[in-house]
């Protein structure tokens, strides 16, 4: 396929996706999102605290992923209960989105203004083209922690990720996999359960939201989107940018107690 085509293929299951997204979105109840909320640090004193645009977006991208009731997903709960027409495009993407995988996704190459050739860390034997123009568009980090949607001629983001900057934030969630999961090789940890998984992209979210990689990323207007702006997945391609931080809720003060969890003074910690 030529790059044109590609794109144009590209755009018709990003359009057909998207609503598709918004009404999961829409499924998340207030406790699934506390609770999400909470495992990242982001829930304080009952309020959610963004610093950055990309917080929001990985918050709702793990609630509808990585939250599990009687063995069922948000997206297996719409494929069971509203899926879309047979061999639509849009249940094309409702079946990816159920074999979905989060991980920590290195980058091998770019391709100009279409996507990015990008090996899972855990599965390095197989390298996989991601089309996204965002990233296409971003600086190379280290690695992408992102959930990638795997089609017949390319793999798609579910629309939230965060880059790894550097080998030493790296280091850090690497460190805090082992921490939960041991000293499991990458082969094993490819395989966990589907319940792990999900732990695994919340540890792994964590670490990197502790160490501000959030703040490297800002969500691009794309022009042939009309409505109001969503800050949910899959509602602006994502570019690595160094964006001023936003917040949502009070601001924790420097001698407050650190939202992460830890017990230590906010500037003693993240502050």
């Amino acid at each position: 396929m030529t790059p044109d085509e590609i794109l144009a293929l590209y755009d018709r299951r990003r359009a057909a996706s998207r609503p598709i997204a918004n009404e999961l979105i829409r499924r998340i109840g207030k406790g699934a999102m506390e609770d999400a909320a909470r495992r990242l640090g982001l829930l304080v004193r009952g309020t959610l605290v963004f610093d950055s645009e990309a917080e929001m977006a990985v918050l709702s991208d793990l609630c509808i992923f990585d939250q599990w009731t009687n063995g069922e997903n948000l997206v297996g709960q719409m494929l069971r209960t509203d899926p879309p027409e047979a061999e639509t495009v849009g249940r094309e993407m409702l079946e990816a989105k159920r074999g979905a995988r989060f991980s920590l996704f290195a980058y091998e190459r770019t391709e100009p203004g279409v996507g990015v050739y990008v090996r899972d860390m855990f599965r390095p034997e197989v390298e996989t083209f991601v089309v996204d123009r965002g990233l296409a568009m971003s600086g190379v980090p280290v690695a992408m922690a992102m959930r990638l949607m795997f089609l017949p001629e390319f793999a798609m983001t579910t629309g939230a990720g965060l880059p790894v900057v550097s080998g030493d934030v790296m280091a850090g969630v690497l460190e805090a996999l082992q921490r939960r999961f041991g000293h499991l090789g990458a082969a094993e940890m490819a395989v966990l359960p589907r319940e792990q998984q999900s732990e695994l992209a919340f540890i792994a979210v964590k670490a990197l939201l502790a160490r501000g990689q959030g703040r490297h990323v800002a969500y691009e207007d794309r022009p042939d989107l009309a409505g109001p702006r969503s800050l949910g997945p899959e509602a602006y391609e994502p570019r690595l940018m160094a964006p001023e931080p936003v917040r949502v809720g009070p601001k924790t003060g420097r001698n407050d107690p650190c939202p992460c969890g830890s017990g230590k003074k906010f500037k003693k910690c993240h502050g």
